[in-house]
């Protein structure tokens, strides 16, 4: 009597195959995960080419799809354990004229901030530039370190720094918020850190984004080098967790309706996951035993 194998097996063995034909000179896949955040990255290897030329970066004119996600992992790796006050919420407005160079907007943010260094010890802030209704550029933070920040101090430093001389700027200009949990903090940061709409303008602006003191922020990052069966198990394992379970209907119907297969090629095939770095680690030891 004879019967087929369990499925099961036949894509380990499959796995173990790909892996033992794998390229040399690939570097090896490997895993992201930040200690006591919410970030994991899973990266397949690319294969390197010796002839191709990276192109040179153009002018930024706009809050792109990828500064918003380098945003977001950036946010998501903090160390909630070790960070023993939740962050601010500080928006810093124009009065209803504003210089026109986008130099001038950064200065002003850079002595805002350098007030903040003075006046606090092992502060740190994630800025983001925006473009009001009205044409205005502001500045929403996300300041790490103090208990709190007086909002008339806050108002009185941007207020002289801007040297705009309206009091209705001094009264208005500002705005601090407190965060009560870091679900708040994922929030702020998609919605008003990680907003794409209505960030264009004309000529190059610079960066839209930015970190002032990064070494403040608790941040731990680990990288795990795998082999490529680990890679698909584990890739497979999260894509279920995410997904609800149609993590392999997905894959079957994007490789044409076909049983599921995993491939290397010269891309990476990897993605970002915004889950608790607990709850992939368990999954990194059930792809151990």
């Amino acid at each position: 009597m004879a019967h087929n194998s369990p499925s099961g097996r036949r894509t380990r063995r499959r796995w173990l195959n790909i892996d033992q034909a794998a390229d040399t000179v690939r570097p090896r896949p490997q895993m992201s995960i930040a200690f006591g955040g919410s970030f994991c990255k899973l990266q397949s290897a690319m294969i390197p080419r010796p002839d191709q030329v990276r192109a040179p970066r153009g002018a930024i004119t706009q809050f792109s799809p990828a500064a918003r996600k380098r945003l977001l992992e950036l946010v998501s790796s903090i160390n909630q354990a070790k960070q023993a006050r939740l962050p601010l919420f500080v928006t810093l407005t124009y009065p209803a004229t504003w210089p026109d160079e986008p130099a001038v907007w950064k200065r002003h943010l850079d002595s805002f901030l350098k007030r903040l260094d003075r006046k606090f010890t092992r502060c740190a802030a994630i800025w983001k530039l925006e473009f009001q209704r009205r044409g205005a550029p502001h500045f929403h933070l996300m300041v790490f370190g103090p208990g709190w920040i007086d909002a008339k101090w806050c108002a009185r430093a941007w207020y002289q720094i801007v040297g705009s001389g309206d009091e209705r700027h001094l009264m208005a200009g500002t705005q601090v918020a407190r965060v009560k949990s870091w679900r708040g903090v994922m929030f702020y940061a998609a919605k008003y850190l990680g907003k794409v709409v209505g960030d264009a303008c004309a000529g190059m602006v610079g960066r839209f984004w930015g970190v002032h003191r990064r070494e403040y922020l608790p941040i731990e990052l680990i990288t795990i080098q795998m082999d490529f069966c680990q890679f698909f198990r584990l890739r497979r394992l999260l894509l279920r967790w995410v997904q609800g379970g149609q993590g392999a209907i997905a894959a079957k119907r994007k490789n044409g309706g076909g049983a599921w297969s995993p491939r290397i090629s010269a891309e990476h095939q990897g993605f970002t996951l915004f889950r608790e770095a607990a709850r992939v680690v368990q999954l990194l030891r059930s792809i151990e035993r």
